[in-house]
């Protein structure tokens, strides 16, 4: 892969507000300090996508869910972590068609839930919800891919899924707009982004994520200090309820360092392995890129 210097240091991530640092600090020009471009790129199809642009080299970098970098790593070594995004969990949302019958999550058992692929979070998630409910999802889940949101969407429109799981503000505008039912919310047990490089990726490479991620992480200090601009804006850009987006935010915290958790990485791995989503342990050793160190909190 090129490093930057050979060119323009290219990072993506899915069109959420999670990512506003992100676009603030392109349209600032906030990255002149570093030796090339920096480019941002969206992608709607979320985290396998972002593996793929990584690996094929269209991408240097990417802001992928924790679970679906980890998986990815253990499955196909083709990945490392170069720190993490954001720290705090992610909360996701249980929907479904608005006008479908279903009160209440007990209600789904038995039903086809859409998933954006096989081992995405999307997968993941509604395979531990089954799980804490007292399920198989072996029998009791009938899974079907629809790709991204927009999938879901369709799918809920031709009667082809019942349920769908998915960031719960990304979604509310559907609910609140009639579209979708809110069943109840879920939160994952360990932090939302990771910031992810290519395996080979050159020391340059990763040196200049970590420099990135360090720029960037003042907009997002900005964003949480400054409510009264952040939240308009925020709403504005993403065609959210303030509302909805100042209760977002006070639950929202970017770490923004080349640091990840070594307890969350050992419950993500833990929780892969029981939906079968990764055979065995996860070794420490391959999960980092060269710089980045594990924050110890493990309480052993």
């Amino acid at each position: 892969m090129d490093t930057p210097r050979d060119g323009a240091l290219r990072i993506v991530g899915v069109p959420e507000h999670f990512n506003l640092p992100f676009r603030l600090a392109i349209e600032d020009d906030a990255f002149t300090e570093l030796a090339s471009e920096v480019q941002w790129a969206d992608v709607p199809g979320g985290t396998g996508a972002m593996c793929r642009a990584i690996e094929s080299g269209e991408a240097d970098a990417g802001l992928l869910l924790t679970e679906g970098a980890v998986a990815r790593i253990a499955n196909e070594r083709t990945l490392r972590l170069a720190g993490t995004w954001v720290d705090t969990p992610l909360i996701w949302g249980v929907h479904c068609a608005a006008a479908a019958a279903f009160s209440g999550p007990d209600s789904l058992r038995g039903k086809r839930f859409g998933v954006s692929r096989f081992g995405s979070g999307s997968h993941l998630m509604a395979w531990v919800f089954a799980r804490e409910r007292g399920w198989d999802p072996r029998t009791d889940v009938d899974f079907v891919v629809v790709n991204n949101l927009d999938g879901a969407r369709a799918a809920f429109e031709e009667d082809r899924i019942d349920a769908f799981l998915w960031e719960r503000f990304t979604t509310k505008p559907l609910v609140d707009a009639g579209e979708w039912k809110h069943i109840c919310n879920f939160s994952a047990p360990w932090a939302a982004f990771v910031m992810a490089v290519h395996d080979d990726a050159d020391d340059s490479v990763v040196e200049a994520c970590h420099r990135v991620l360090q720029i960037v992480g003042r907009y997002a200090a900005r964003i949480v200090a400054d409510p009264a601009w952040s939240v308009p804006l925020l709403a504005r850009r993403y065609g959210q309820r303030e509302e909805d987006i100042a209760m977002w935010l006070d639950g929202t915290s970017w770490a923004s360092k080349p640091v990840v958790s070594r307890a969350a990485m050992r419950a993500v791995a833990e929780a892969l392995r029981s939906v079968d989503v990764v055979n065995g342990t996860v070794p420490e050793r391959i999960l980092l890129a060269a710089g980045t160190t594990f924050v110890d909190d493990t309480g052993d």
